[in-house]
C-alpha cells in the first residue's frame, strides 16, 4: 500500500436567497435569508465591498448611496470559502438642488443654488416654461424675465431622470412712465407722458385716489377739474404690476366770472354774471374797494344809491386761496338833482332860482330856454338872471358830478317888464321970430327915464330939456318920446 496523498477541496455553501433592495428616501435597505450559517456575509455596490457582517445577518441600511443606478450582491462566507452572490438592483433618483435664491440685479434676476449631486445638466424655468439647460454643475443663471411677477424653478437631471424641483419668485416691477408733463386747459388738467415700455395698461390717480384705468398704449388724459391744486401720478401696470408713479402737481385757478351785466336804474345798481361750480365766494369791488364778500355761487347783486359819478365796478371768483382775475364794468351814475326849486321874477328883467342840493357835486348848471346862461361852484343854492327877457323864461338847475349831469330841475318865470313912464313935454314959446332960441322941457313919473326929442326940422336931441335954434321959418311939431 503506497503513501496516500492528501487534497483539499472547497465546497461553496449554498447562496443567501431572497435578496430584496428598497430605496428608502435617499438610503436602500437590502434584506435576504440565510439557508445555512454562514462565517460572514459580505455586501458589495457595484462590485466594491461596502460591508461584511456577521454570519447571521438578514438585513443592512445602505445610507445614501447616491443618485443614480446602484447595484448590490451578497455572498455568504463559510470556511473561508465564499458562495455565490445573489443580486439586485434600484435606481435612486436624483435629490432636488439646495440654497436656491433669486436676488434682483437692476432689471435682471441672479439665480444661485447648490448641487446635492453631480447631475449631468440643469433645467432651469420660468413660470413653467424652460429657459434653459445648463452643465451638472453649474450653479447660476441670470435671467431678463421683463416686467411682471416670475417663478423660477431648477431641476437636477441625472440618468434622464429629474430631481424634484426647487422654486423661488420675484416681482419685477414695470419701469415708470417718463416726462410727464401737467397742464391746464379751458378749466380740465390735461397730463401727456411717454411709456417706458408695453404696458399692460396704464392706471391715473389723482391726490392718492384712482381715478381711471386706460388701455396700456396710452400717453395722454384730460379731465375737468373744479379750482384747486391736485397731484396726479401715472402707474405702467404689468401682469398686474405697477410700476412706480410718476407725478406732477397742477394748480387750477378759478375762472374769471362770465356775462358781467351792470346797470342803473332808479337809484340801484345791478350787477348780474355766470360762474363755474367749486368756488367759495364772489368779491364785490366799486373803485378798488370791497363792497361785499357773497357765496360762491352768487351771481347777482344790488347797490341802492351809490356815489354819483363814473364808477368802475369788479366781481372776483375765488376757491380757497386762488383767486381769478377780475370782471370789470363801468357805470355813469347821475348825480341826484336839485330840490325845492323856487322860482321867481322881483324885479323887471329879473329872474330869480333858488334850491336844495345834495353834496358832493362838481359844479352847477343853469340853463335859460335851452341855453346856458350859467355854470356855478357844486356847493350853490341860488342865483339871479339879471338880464332876463321879459315874458315867459324856461330855467333848468343841472348838477354836474365828475362829467355826470342829473337830470334837470325846471321852472317857468313870467319875467316882470316896467311900467311905461308917463312924461310931460312943453316949450317956452310956440311962436317966434327965426333966429330965436326955444327952451324945451320935460317930465316923467318915474327916474330913470332917457329921453329922446325930434324937433320936425330932421334934428333931435337926447337931453331931458334941449334949447333949439330953427334955421329956416314955418311951423314944426317937437315930439319927445321917453
Amino acid at each position: 500500500i503506497s503513501t496516500p496523498i492528501a487534497c483539499t477541496i472547497g465546497i461553496p455553501p449554498q447562496a443567501p436567497q431572497n435578496l430584496l433592495c428598497t430605496p428608502q428616501g435617499n438610503d436602500v435597505i437590502l434584506s435576504w435569508s440565510n439557508p445555512v450559517s454562514y462565517d460572514s456575509i459580505e455586501i458589495l455596490r457595484n462590485s466594491v465591498v461596502i460591508a461584511t457582517l456577521p454570519g447571521t445577518s438578514t438585513t443592512l441600511s445602505d445610507v445614501n448611496p447616491g443618485a443614480g443606478a446602484q447595484s448590490y450582491f451578497v455572498r455568504g462566507i463559510l470556511g473561508g470559502v465564499d458562495s455565490s452572490a445573489i443580486s439586485c438592483g434600484v435606481f435612486i433618483p436624483p435629490s432636488a438642488v439646495s440654497s436656491l435664491s433669486c436676488v434682483m440685479n437692476g432689471s435682471l434676476v441672479d439665480i444661485s443654488w447648490s448641487n446635492t449631486h453631480l447631475y449631468d445638466n440643469l433645467r432651469i424655468s420660468r413660470n413653467g416654461v424652460i429657459v434653459a439647460t445648463l452643465p451638472g454643475t453649474a450653479t447660476t443663471f441670470q435671467d431678463n424675465p421683463g416686467s411682471g411677477v416670475h417663478e423660477w424653478s431648477v431641476v437636477g437631471i441625472l440618468q434622464s431622470v429629474s430631481s424634484p424641483s426647487v422654486l423661488c419668485s420675484q416681482t419685477i416691477e414695470p419701469q415708470a412712465p417718463t416726462g410727464l408733463v401737467c397742464s391746464i386747459s379751458a378749466g380740465a388738467a390735461v397730463l401727456n407722458w411717454t411709456n417706458s415700455e408695453a404696458y399692460g395698461s396704464v392706471v391715473i390717480s389723482r391726490d392718492g385716489v384712482n381715478i381711471v384705468t386706460l388701455a396700456g398704449a396710452t400717453t395722454s388724459f384730460s379731465e375737468a377739474i373744479e379750482p384747486g391744486v391736485y397731484s396726479y401720478s401715472v402707474h405702467g401696470i404689468t401682469s398686474g404690476v405697477s410700476s412706480p408713479g410718476t407725478d406732477c402737481q397742477v394748480t387750477r385757478n378759478p375762472l374769471s366770472v362770465a356775462n358781467l351785466d351792470c346797470q342803473y336804474s332808479g337809484g340801484t345798481v345791478t350787477l348780474t354774471w355766470t360762474v363755474e361750480s367749486g368756488l367759495t365766494a364772489v368779491e364785490v369791488h366799486r373803485d378798488g374797494s370791497l363792497l361785499t364778500t357773497l357765496s360762491g355761487a352768487s351771481s347777482f347783486f344790488q347797490e341802492t344809491s351809490p356815489p354819483s359819478g363814473l364808477r368802475e365796478y369788479s366781481v372776483t371768483a375765488i376757491s380757497g386761496a386762488l383767486i381769478a382775475p377780475a370782471s370789470d364794468c363801468s357805470l355813469a351814475i347821475p348825480p341826484a338833482a336839485v330840490s325845492g326849486l323856487s322860482c321867481a321874477s322881483p324885479a323887471p328883467f329879473v329872474g330869480q332860482l333858488s334850491w336844495s342840493v345834495v353834496g358832493g357835486s362838481s359844479s352847477l348848471r343853469v340853463n335859460r330856454n335851452g341855453t346856458q346862461i350859467a355854470s356855478l361852484p357844486g356847493g350853490s343854492t341860488g342865483y339871479t338872471d339879471n338880464s332876463a327877457p321879459s315874458g315867459i323864461q324856461t330855467y333848468e338847475v343841472i348838477v354836474e358830478v365828475s362829467g355826470i349831469f342829473s337830470d334837470p330841475a325846471s321852472c317857468l318865470i313870467d319875467v316882470q317888464v316896467p311900467a311905461a313912464p308917463v312924461a310931460t313935454a312943453s316949450a317956452d314959446v310956440t311962436t317966434v321970430e327965426l333966429g330965436s332960441p326955444i327952451q324945451f322941457t320935460a317930465t316923467s313919473d318915474v327916474s330913470g327915464v332917457t329921453w329922446q326929442w325930434t324937433f320936425g326940422d330932421g334934428q333931435g336931441s337926447n337931453e331931458q330939456n334941449p334949447i333949439h335954434l330953427y334955421s329956416t321959418a314955418g311951423d314944426f311939431t317937437a315930439t319927445l318920446i321917453a
